[in-house]
C-alpha cells in the first residue's frame, strides 16, 4: 500500500507476537545531547522544515531549548501549526518541523523521551482521510538496491511515534505510540510502501514517554520500545546490505509531523481542517559508537 493520503492505515491494531530479543541487539547507549546549553547546538543538529504543498499552509513553526516548568528538566520544544486546503475535499496537506542529526551515518539507535504539551486537529466530515499530528523520532537506515546520492529512492526508514487523530474514538487526551517500517518510492519520500507496523500502545496527553529505534540490521528487524515495555521486533524481507541514498546518512531526525485533511470550504460551515502539536524532546541517546 502506497504512503500517500493512506498513511495512517497501519494505525489499526494488529496482535503483537511477543518474540524475545536476541542479545546482540542491545546496543550500548551513550548521551548525544540534554539540551543544557542556551542555544541548540549546531554542531549536533541542523533545523528543517518541509510539506504543506499546494492549497496547504505552515505556520507558528519553532524549535528551541527550555525548561519544562512542572519537572525543571531541559528538552527542544518543537511544534508547528498546519492548515489544509480548502479547494478539494481528498487528500492531505504534510507538514514536518525537525531537528536532523548533524551526521547520521553510523546511527542504528535512537532514543529520546518525549512529551506532547499540547495538541489541535481538526478533520473534514467530508473527507475520508483523517487529520493526524504526531510528535516522532524518525531516519532512513539502508537502501534495498543501488543507493542514488540524494535521493531517498528504495530507502528503507522506520518511525515511532506519539499520534493524535482527528477521527479517533479514545478520550481527548490519549495518544497512540506507533512504530512503522517504509520504503520509500521516490526521491524525496514523498510517497512510500508500508513494510510493517506495531501499535505500543497509549500515552496521555502531558504525560513524557521514552521512545527508542533501533536497527537490528544482524537479524534483519527493527526493534521498537515505549519505557520498560517488552521491546518489540518488527521484521522485514528486503536487502539491508546498502546504505541509504539520502544524504546526510538517512537524515536520522526528531520533531513534528502532521497530515491535515483537504476540504472544499465552499461545501460546507465547518471550521478548517488544522493540526497543531507542541513537543518536548529530552535526553537523545544514540548507539555509543555513532557519538563524535
Amino acid at each position: 500500500m502506497k504512503f500517500t493520503s493512506y498513511f495512517f492505515a497501519f494505525l489499526i491494531v494488529t496482535l503483537i507476537t511477543v518474540i524475545s530479543i536476541p542479545a546482540q541487539a542491545q546496543v550500548p547507549l551513550g548521551l548525544y545531547d540534554n539540551f543544557k546549553t542556551k542555544l541548540l547546538d549546531p554542531t549536533k543538529w541542523a533545523g528543517r522544515e518541509r510539506g504543506a504543498g499546494i492549497g496547504g499552509i505552515m505556520l507558528e513553526s519553532s524549535r528551541k531549548i527550555m525548561t519544562d516548568p512542572i519537572l525543571l528538566s531541559r528538552g527542544s520544544d518543537i511544534q508547528e501549526r498546519v492548515y489544509g486546503d480548502t479547494a478539494t475535499d481528498t487528500g492531505l496537506s504534510e507538514g514536518a518541523n525537525e531537528l536532523v542529526f548533524i551526521d547520521g551515518t553510523d546511527i542504528t539507535t535512537i532514543q529520546a523521551i518525549v512529551e506532547v504539551k499540547s495538541l489541535k486537529v481538526i478533520g473534514c466530515a467530508a473527507n475520508s482521510d483523517a487529520t493526524r499530528a504526531g510528535a516522532v523520532i524518525n531516519g532512513l537506515f539502508f537502501n534495498t538496491g543501488t543507493p542514488t546520492s540524494g535521493s531517498s529512492l528504495n530507502d528503507v526508514g522506520a518511525l515511532l511515534g506519539i499520534w493524535r487523530l482527528s477521527n479517533s474514538s479514545d478520550p481527548p487526551n490519549v495518544l497512540e505510540v506507533v512504530g512503522i517500517v517504509y520504503q520509500c518510492l521516490d526521491a524525496k519520500c514523498g510517497t512510500f510502501n508500508q513494510l510493517d507496523s506495531k501499535s505500543l500502545g497509549t500515552v496521555h496527553l502531558k504525560q513524557t514517554a521514552k521512545l527508542q529505534i533501533t536497527w537490528d540490521k544482524t537479524n534483519h528487524q527493527f526493534i521498537f520500545q515505549k519505557g520498560k515495555s517488552t521491546p518489540v521486533p518488527s521484521t522485514y524481507a528486503v536487502s539491508d546490505t546498502d546504505p541509504p541514498g539520502t544524504s546526510n546518512g538517512g537524515a536520522k531526525h526528531l520533531g513534528v509531523l502532521q497530515y491535515v485533511a483537504s476540504c472544499d470550504m465552499t461545501k460546507t460551515t465547518q471550521p478548517r481542517p488544522v493540526a497543531f502539536m507542541e513537543a518536548f524532546f529530552e535526553n537523545v541517546f544514540v548507539n555509543a559508537s555513532a557519538l563524535p
